[in-house]
């Protein structure tokens, strides 16, 4: 008899259980180990399911935001209202949501806020309002006792008011690159908690601390990247006697003035005034071949490069250039790329490239720019790639891309686009990949576009595309191979159609 079967029949004696009763025994202690996993399984997921209530998410919604667009929901602590062209927030509209601590509007139409509109949010705690159109706040920051951090960008607010925020008890407070020009000083009543103040990247030409409420916590203020040209700092011990920053980044202080300034602050409230100004660098040895331009002001032209005729690359960071003149980059012959990353500027001239018959890529992020026009890139018969980001391009033109044959990319994304002409192709019959993601596109057509033969690629993510005509696909792009349509709502037999056609969606 084999040993190991022997010594089996030998302990199953010995502990006198039958095989029966042992089989018995196992099928229960497997149901046991299964209930423990579903139990387990089903907690985990309740609680998955419980924080997932917890935040409510709008996408693409139109029309007015109010109380009856919003369910009652009880248990909600977040919302975040993304890519939705709502015109305005009425009053009460957060009703229904007893418990929000923290709002987000993020890239939406809005443009402005009913008195009340967070009535009866008493536990909301933090709000951001990013890329919006809003240009009045009227009295909807009064009254929310537990807000604690307010955050606007990237909008056109323009003025801030008598007793906008009375009732209030902000820590902090933020309004960048929202064309802020007017500040009534008295805007501020009743912010004791108050810690920070980010005011960059505004019209502001003035600021005055003579006016200032009390402000007793107050430790730092951000005033970079104004046209600053007075900074009155009369009583501001009186005012702000924990004051420890203010910075002053690409401001038009005269130096003397800074001098002046920071020698009486060191005397009266011990160093409280930071300046720093970065203006103008060559860029780092191991890169001979860059130009960088940083924290400017005023008109780019030509002028702006005299040091840079033989750089490869430039890039403008961070300045307030209204506007690129003509023939701005005639002065770097050598060009190859051109960057501007966060900047102020609106338009090109006409002509502004003119001569940068080697530049291959150019690259705008964080812009204003609203307007292509027929000559904007008139002279970059060598430019293969356009890369355009979080800018205010509403449509392309039927000559937005006139002369530019080598084209090979082009990115327009995040840029409030709504309307093209199909047009604007025209003539770039190198173009492989065409990027049109993150904009407010209600409807795309193929049917009237040019011959695009070497077009490989489309990319329409992420707008609220309600219709899609390929008629003529094929025959206009013979070699497209796939479009991208991720967070788009089209009709399901339009996705079969372009599977027929061998044309992948993704």
């Amino acid at each position: 008899m084999n040993v190991k079967k022997f010594f089996f029949i030998f302990v199953l004696k010995q502990s006198r259980v039958t095989k029966r009763r042992l089989l018995k025994m196992k099928r229960t202690i497997s149901i046991l180990v299964i209930f423990c996993l579903v139990a387990s399984s089903f907690s985990h997921q309740s609680e998955e399911e419980e924080e997932e209530h917890k935040e409510y998410n709008m996408f693409q919604k139109q029309g007015v935001l109010d109380a009856s667009k919003l369910p009652k929901m009880y248990h909600v602590e977040e919302i975040k209202l993304k890519n939705c062209r709502f015109d305005r927030i009425e009053a009460n509209t957060f009703k229904n949501v007893p418990k929000l601590k923290k709002l987000t509007l993020d890239q939406t139409t809005v443009d402005r806020l009913s008195d009340d509109t967070f009535s009866g949010c008493n536990n909301l705690q933090y709000i951001r309002i990013w890329f919006s159109k809003l240009n009045n706040i009227g009295r909807a920051f009064t009254g929310i006792p537990s807000l604690k951090n307010l955050r606007i960008e990237r909008s056109s607010i323009g003025n801030l008011h008598k007793n906008m925020f009375s009732g209030s008890n902000l820590d902090q407070f933020e309004c960048k690159e929202c064309d802020l020009s007017n500040i009534d000083y008295q805007a501020f009543n009743g912010l004791t908690s108050l810690r920070e103040l980010h005011l960059q990247g505004n019209k502001i030409q003035s600021f005055s601390f003579a006016n200032f409420p009390n402000m007793p916590n107050l430790r730092k203020i951000d005033l970079s990247n104004n046209p600053l040209t007075t900074l009155d700092t009369t009583n501001i011990k009186n005012k702000c006697p924990k004051l420890e920053q203010i910075k002053l980044v690409a401001v038009n202080l005269q130096p003397e003035e800074i001098y002046k300034m920071y020698h009486n602050i060191l005397v009266i409230i011990f160093s409280c005034l930071v300046v720093s100004s970065v203006s103008r660098h060559k860029g780092n040895d191991d890169d001979e071949n860059e130009y960088a331009i940083s924290q400017k002001l005023g008109d780019l032209g030509a002028s702006s490069f005299a040091e840079a005729s033989q750089k490869e690359i430039v890039k403008i960071k961070k300045c307030k250039f209204d506007n690129i003149a003509a023939n701005t980059f005639k002065a770097v012959p050598t060009l190859k790329k051109l960057i501007i990353d966060e900047s102020n500027i609106e338009n090109f001239s006409e002509d502004a490239f003119n001569g940068c018959n080697k530049i291959k890529k150019l690259k705008i992020k964080d812009s204003k720019i609203h307007n292509i026009g027929s000559n904007t890139f008139a002279g970059l018969s060598s430019l293969k790639e356009i890369d355009i980001e979080d800018s205010s391009i509403d449509n392309l033109g039927s000559i937005s891309f006139t002369g530019l044959s080598n084209l090979e990319e082009f990115h327009c994304k995040k840029c409030g686009l709504t309307n093209i002409d199909p047009q604007a192709f025209k003539g770039l019959n190198k173009l492989n990949e065409l990027h049109l993601g993150n904009n407010k596109i209600q409807s795309f057509s193929f049917a009237n576009f040019p011959s695009l033969p070497r077009l490989k690629s489309v990319s329409l993510s992420n707008n609220p595309l309600t219709s899609l005509d390929i008629t003529n696909i094929k025959e206009k792009c013979p070699n497209l191979q796939q479009i991208k349509l991720k967070g788009v709502n089209l009709q399901p037999e339009v996705i079969e159609d372009l599977g027929r056609l061998n044309i992948k969606v993704k």
